[in-house]
């Protein structure tokens, strides 16, 4: 795994960019057109609408802290998450939920550096014929800090994954390395050391993992129930 820090001088100028729009604001433009003209997001082309969110849904607690604080009609300071600067507005607050737009600028690295960090990544791949090949690329190129047992993740089941890596890694073979993979400013790629068959989940080999899912499942009933009762009060739009 590779990380990327942006430089300093790219985290300024996305400040930069941030406090002019915040400015802009300040003199009166229109929160809307602004996040359609500036926000770098998926949201921008929506006017940066985030729509309903229930608390302690977001993994950004600070965007979450900042979101619960405000008054309808209010619009934030500018503040920092990982992934980059916000502003947001609130629309409404229910309950427990609250609507919410928002301009963001991303602090990330610039697109052809990612691509050569990707580029390098797949030569690696390519070059990589052993599971020791592997293991010498990790002590030289690993920066994460996480990789101190030579990268070795121990066994693994397809279901715990995170859904990127799952796809990643799901059709390789024993001793194939996956292409690369980003994950915000995480550019890694996987090896697999060894694949045992499917089998049949079994209380005394799965406790763990059959016990948090039946919890995953429980609490998404509650939440759907939860929505239904809503809707009757308010139109709500929730993204699980």
């Amino acid at each position: 795994k590779i990380h990327v820090t942006p430089s300093d001088s790219i985290r300024q100028a996305a400040f930069a960019k941030i406090n002019g729009i915040k400015q802009r604001l300040n003199n009166g433009e229109k929160f809307s057109k602004l996040a359609k003209e500036f926000s770098e997001d998926s949201t921008g082309a929506d006017s940066g609408d985030l729509g309903f969110i229930k608390k302690g849904t977001l993994s950004e607690i600070v965007f979450e802290e900042k979101a619960f604080s405000l008054n309808p009609g209010q619009i934030s300071d500018v503040f920092e998450s990982r992934l980059g600067f916000h502003i947001i507005i609130l629309l409404e607050k229910k309950e427990q939920m609250v609507h919410v737009q928002q301009i963001f600028v991303k602090v990330a690295p610039p697109e052809n550096f990612a691509l050569n960090i990707m580029k390098k990544l797949d030569s690696i791949r390519t070059n990589c014929t052993t599971q020791q090949d592997f293991v010498t690329a990790i002590k030289k190129n690993d920066n994460s800090g996480l990789n101190t047992n030579d990268g070795r993740m121990g066994w693994q089941s397809l279901y715990e994954l995170p859904e990127a890596i799952k796809t990643a890694v799901d059709s390789l073979k024993s001793g194939e390395i996956s292409k690369p993979l980003r994950e915000g400013d995480d550019f890694t790629i996987y090896r697999i050391d060894e694949r045992k068959s499917q089998r049949k989940l079994t209380l005394e080999d799965d406790y763990q993992f059959l016990s948090e899912k039946t919890r995953e499942i429980t609490a998404q009933k509650k939440l759907m129930e939860l929505v239904k009762k809503w809707r009757q009060e308010v139109f709500v739009e929730i993204r699980l």
